[in-house]
């Protein structure tokens, strides 16, 4: 575990990992100022902070810590906020990586996937434009927070094990698909990535291991969860 958190620090996760090692082991912090949103959202919960800690023995457990964390939190504020206008941005770069990628859909390494980069590639598209769809088609006031902690560290590290999960029948690729298919469904994710935030921002959907989704979170989630399928297919065509 250690080496996996070394090695994403060398490759610039350093702000996700303080956002999470300051909200999730030392709230105390959010609570006295140095608590910031657009940190939190790199954590998937912006807007919202954690509930009053009251325990004598939390605070007293924390206190070693916080002034650290809050003088960390200052330093890295300029490096998070960047991160966090970022995210739309990134989100464009890699439709365009998955349209670049369409001329090589029958791509096929078994080695690293059983299944080609056009299933990839159709299972990524289908995620962003049904969540979307899940969004839209939801009712914001019946949205309640659930903590997960598998949310928490998927989208701290910005990834998601392989081979661990089994990807819902609604977004599961067709046996035969069709480059036209492909390309439409990334014309449609495209508008659908500008149409996010007119959404209300407690528009969710409930996700097998996620647990319940805001829009935020949505938004994050399709990030780290196209960067994984991306990689994916990065090691099939290297």
């Amino acid at each position: 575990m250690m080496e996996y958190i070394k090695k994403r620090i060398k490759s610039g996760e350093v702000p996700r990992l303080l956002c999470f090692y300051s909200y999730h082991l030392c709230p105390i912090t959010a609570h006295q100022g140095f608590f910031l949103p657009a940190a939190h959202q790199l954590t998937g919960g912006c807007h919202k902070r954690p509930p009053a800690i009251r325990s004598s023995h939390s605070v007293k457990k924390c206190k070693f810590i916080k002034r650290p964390i809050a003088l960390l939190f200052i330093f890295m504020n300029v490096s998070v906020l960047q991160a966090q206008l970022s995210i739309s941005k990134q989100m464009l770069e890699h439709l365009n990586e998955i349209e670049q990628c369409i001329p090589h859909r029958d791509s096929l390494k078994p080695t690293v996937s059983k299944v080609d980069v056009a299933w990839h590639l159709d299972h990524s598209l289908k995620v962003i434009n049904k969540i979307y769809e899940a969004l839209e088609s939801s009712q914001p006031s019946t949205y309640k927070y659930q903590f997960s902690w598998v949310r928490v560290v998927a989208f701290t590290m910005g990834d998601f094990p392989r081979g661990i999960a089994q990807s819902p029948q609604a977004v599961r690729p067709p046996e035969v698909i069709e480059t036209e298919d492909l390309y439409a469904q990334l014309e449609e994710a495209r508008n659908t990535l500008e149409k996010f935030m007119h959404l209300p921002e407690d528009s969710f959907y409930h996700h097998f291991a996620f647990k319940n989704i805001n829009r935020d979170r949505s938004i994050r989630f399709i990030e780290v969860h196209t960067n994984h399928h991306l990689k994916i297919i990065r090691d099939i065509l290297n």
